[in-house]
């Protein structure tokens, strides 16, 4: 587990209606289907109950719930999503159109209490449509003074119901069926609206001093309603704890100017500094999955707007006729209000929090015209929040990590290369829940590629190896709403064997 069906649909028309007019039409529909979940409960090295299986993190799921096929959880999305490009040449300027619509319709089943009991299942029903526009001009590339100006509008619309059915009734042993029992249900909408005006230039001084900067205005608003409502058995945890209360009007809008600096220096023919810094806003809003403990959803659901600062130090270099090239980053963001979620076992819970991360990127790469592709890329990233005024490590943020690759080609036949691969990525330990909480181990996946294809690109078939040694460690894990019963844990993607072809024309 899980079992996952993916299929769809692309459509691509490229069209010349006139001599300085052309434009990209695009369709897509796809259809996503899962069964099952690979989140189980584990408790190294303590034992769990019996009826849950194993505590070995590995490929094998034992929960159970009568309310999904098979007795499993399951997911479905039906997506269908069109855009239009049109760009028109005018004199030295290039106008482009960009539109974009998305709808999709989600349903999905989730046991969350992740045992072969029927306890604890998520149910949801969710519809999303949104519409965008942009226009903008633009001077063509290559000018002493280069400029991009633009407006964009987004309207988007959101409907979700999603129904907790809890069913704990043993606990707590004093008052049974008081906490942990009792369903409720969710009915939360939204519609977005947002707008924005932005122009960016580039400035070549010199032939080795650029500097570029960017401003972007946005005016956006949520209008939100969300109500809660009970069914029996009515309890402790769906009256009191889990208040209902009646759909409320609730709204939330920001404006915020953006903005970006950077300068480049190219010190030499191989080397070239830079420095950057920029300034961007993710507007707040109301959570619909964290608790609302007053049945007041204004005050107790409500995150504010997020603000990032960011500065960036960095240089490239290359050499022997660019076949060789590396490049190093210092950067430093902060964040005010980060909107940070965590799960406690009862819900996902949003709170705004300071945090900070600061660190050094390191890349390189050689490419012969022998058929060798090599490249290796390292990341420190020191990723802190602020709680109670300790400095933690942030969620889901190992310190550590990096992919190194290397690629052979050769030519077969004429026209035709052969090729072999092997790629090893690296994750540090991380956290996976607020406060430095559920640890994953570090993660050493290693891939393998063969194939052969076209030397033009027209076909190829290849044979993929992924964690072809089966490496194991968390992806997520967190506590599980019954404290009777250990933690839960979803494994990273393991071992998998993948045949791939293709033919273009």
């Amino acid at each position: 587990m899980p079992e996952d069906r993916d299929s769809g649909v692309r459509l691509t028309l490229r069209t010349s209606p006139r001599e300085r007019l052309s434009g990209v039409l695009r369709f897509q529909y796809g259809d996503h289907e899962r069964l099952g979940t690979a989140t189980q409960l584990v408790s190294p090295p303590g034992p769990v109950p019996p009826a849950a299986g194993d505590s070995t993190l590995d490929d094998h799921s034992f929960a159970f719930t009568p309310r999904g096929p098979e007795g499993e959880s399951h997911h479905e999305t039906r997506a269908h999503i069109a855009s239009a490009h049109f760009e028109f040449g005018a004199g030295s300027r290039r106008l482009v159109s960009e539109t974009a619509w998305v709808d999709f319709d989600a349903s999905t089943l989730d046991d969350i209490d992740f045992s072969a009991s029927a306890n604890v299942d998520f149910l949801r029903d969710e519809t999303f449509r949104q519409f965008s526009q942009e226009l903008r001009v633009a001077t063509p590339p290559g000018e002493r003074l280069e400029y991009l100006a633009g407006v964009f509008y987004l309207r988007s619309s959101w409907d979700s119901i999603e129904t907790q059915y809890w069913n704990v009734p043993g606990f707590p042993p004093e008052t049974p069926g008081q906490l942990f029992n009792g369903p409720f249900t969710n009915d939360f909408t939204q519609d977005t609206q947002s707008a924005a005006v932005f122009a960016n230039g580039t400035w070549r001084a010199t032939q080795r001093v650029q500097l570029s900067a960017g401003l972007r205005l946005t005016d956006e608003r949520k209008d939100v309603v969300y109500g809660r409502f009970s069914t029996a058995p009515l309890t402790l945890w769906n009256t009191m704890i889990n208040p209902p209360f009646a759909r409320t009007p609730l709204e939330f809008d920001g404006r915020f100017l953006d903005g970006n600096l950077a300068a480049q220096f190219e010190l030499s023919e191989q080397t070239t500094l830079y420095a950057s810094y920029g300034r961007g806003n993710k507007l707040g809003g109301f959570v619909e999955t964290t608790s609302v403990p007053n049945a007041d959803p204004a005050r107790d659901a409500r995150i504010e707007t997020e603000t990032t600062t960011s500065w960036e130090l960095g240089a490239r270099f290359r050499a022997l006729e660019d076949h060789f090239r590396a490049g190093a980053t210092l950067f430093y963001m902060d964040i005010a209000d980060f909107q940070d979620t965590t799960f406690d076992g009862t819900a996902f819970v949003t709170t705004n929090l300071p945090a900070r991360s600061k660190g050094v990127e390191l890349e390189a790469s050689w490419i012969t015209l022998q058929g060798i592709d090599a490249r290796l890329a390292v990341t420190w990233a020191d990723a802190t929040e602020i709680i109670d005024g300790r400095a933690l490590q942030l969620t889901q943020a190992p310190r550590w990590s990096s992919v190194a690759s290397f690629v052979y080609s050769h030519g077969l036949a004429p026209a035709v290369r052969g090729s072999i691969g092997i790629d090893l990525l690296y994750r540090d330990v991380m956290f996976n829940q607020r406060g430095e909480l559920f640890p994953s181990s570090s993660f050493a996946p290693l891939g393998l590629r063969v194939g052969v294809e076209d030397a033009a690109g027209r076909w190829g078939i290849a044979l993929i190896g992924r964690n072809v040694t089966n490496r194991v460690s968390a992806e997520i894990a967190g506590p599980t709403p019954d404290p009777s019963e250990p933690p839960a844990a979803s494994p990273e993607a393991l071992r998998s064997v993948l045949l791939s072809a293709w033919f273009r024309r």
